[in-house]
């Protein structure tokens, strides 16, 4: 086993839905409570519109809407992302702790696992009885402009 499958990974987690999630922190750059989404004309599913932040705008990235989790009406946190030189904000319902998750124990996407979910995963881990869903960053971005 190589030396980097024992290293910890640090991932921002929180919940969709009733689904845990984890994002790596690599790409996270804040969480925050969005004031106003601005919706945008045309734009493909999932994308709410854009927000302001301290002045940067990101494009909101409903991932409630993208895994059918929308029955909660509280108001969305979101995960603020840089990626390919891009500002994002990711829309979830809770944003709990920073964890670390080892390579070597994070287990392949199951078979049955929701398609919706399944299209953005990288993985999952098991953590306290619970499936914690492991998101791609970058298969959220294609999920998202291929309009799925």
């Amino acid at each position: 086993m190589s030396v980097s499958a024992h290293i910890a990974e640090q991932f921002v987690t929180g919940t969709i839905g009733k689904q845990s999630f984890a994002l790596p922190i690599v790409h996270v750059r804040d969480v925050f409570v969005p004031e106003r989404i601005t919706p945008v004309p045309r734009a493909p599913r999932g994308v709410a519109g854009v927000l302001n932040l301290r002045g940067h705008i990101l494009t909101a990235i409903d991932l409630r809407t993208q895994l059918g989790a929308r029955d909660n009406t509280a108001p969305p946190m979101a995960i603020g992302v840089e990626y390919a030189n891009e500002s994002y904000g990711f829309l979830v319902d809770s944003v709990d702790d920073v964890i670390a998750l080892k390579a070597d124990e994070r287990e392949s996407v199951p078979g049955n696992l929701d398609p919706a979910v399944s299209r953005i995963a990288a993985g999952v881990h098991e953590r306290d009885q619970r499936l914690l869903i492991l998101l791609d960053v970058d298969r959220i971005l294609e999920t998202t402009r291929n309009g799925n």
